[in-house]
């Protein structure tokens, strides 16, 4: 028996792949992810049915009325397909409309030029820049002449004398390129069911790896909440939270656990 008895330490990891996924006929795009878990947990519930009668306190039988299981990890990094599989929508690649904002779109006009040049172009009508010390909106305007005023030429901006060396923010849309990866939440989105398989080494009492033991869950699908919540100094670590639905399998299998020793 004591091939049953091992250790187990850290996480494990965890593959996602897409419910049809067939190993027969593997198709690459259906493996959807691989997990390195910061915490992953799996748990099993029941509810039972007591059946009593006569004058004994004790039942006389119990019966399952409804069993669940629920599989939860908590990722060490952010990965971008948890949106999709969460909200059940494709990642899009292409270009998109994005937003130029914050501490990163802060300049000092040249003092000698006037000029400022942004990272991308501006898309018309959504530039604003302001001085930064004051919060005073500056003026677009074909040839500037006085204090705030500039003109725009492309991704350029041109001030006036008046204004050179001081500082400004900007903010504004712009045009991304073609890599750019969007998913969208629609009015319609439901998640994907997925197919799970966690992977753990196993340890001897001189911690060598002797197996690996395998949770495999044939379907399951996540919840559609997905949490973003940011802290300063600390790194985020995206939750999932799967639920097991019957694969409708001809065994009546919906969880396996292995343990596979090291060949």
């Amino acid at each position: 028996m004591e091939d049953l008895r091992y250790y187990l330490d850290g996480p494990g990891e965890v593959l996602i792949m897409d419910s049809t996924f067939d190993a027969s006929a593997p198709d690459v795009n259906k493996i959807l992810c691989v997990v390195t878990c910061k915490t992953a947990s799996f748990r099993g519930d029941v509810t039972e049915e007591k059946v009593t009668g006569g004058r004994s306190i004790f039942p006389k039988r119990k019966y399952l009325t409804d069993r669940s299981i629920t599989f939860e990890l908590e990722d060490c990094e952010m990965d971008f397909r948890y949106l999709s599989i969460t909200q059940g929508e494709a990642i899009v690649v292409g270009a998109t409309t994005a937003y130029a904002f914050g501490e990163d779109y802060q300049y000092t006009i040249d003092a000698t030029t006037g000029k400022v040049t942004l990272p991308t172009t501006p898309l018309t009508d959504t530039l604003v820049v302001q001085f930064l010390d004051d919060g005073t909106l500056c003026t677009e305007a074909t040839t500037p002449a006085g204090t705030g005023e500039y003109s725009l030429s492309g991704k350029e901006l041109t001030f006036t004398n008046t204004d050179k060396g001081k500082d400004i923010k900007v903010s504004y849309q712009f045009t991304t390129g073609s890599t750019a990866k969007t998913v969208s939440t629609k009015t319609d989105s439901l998640p994907k069911t997925v197919k799970l398989v966690h992977k753990q080494p196993m340890f001897d009492q001189d911690n060598a790896v002797v197996g690996h033991q395998f949770i495999e869950i044939y379907k399951a699908q996540p919840s559609g909440g997905f949490e973003e919540a940011y802290q300063e100094k600390a790194a985020f670590a995206p939750k999932l939270s799967f639920e097991v639905l019957d694969p409708k399998r001809v065994d009546k299998k919906m969880v396996d656990h292995k343990i596979v020793p090291v060949a």
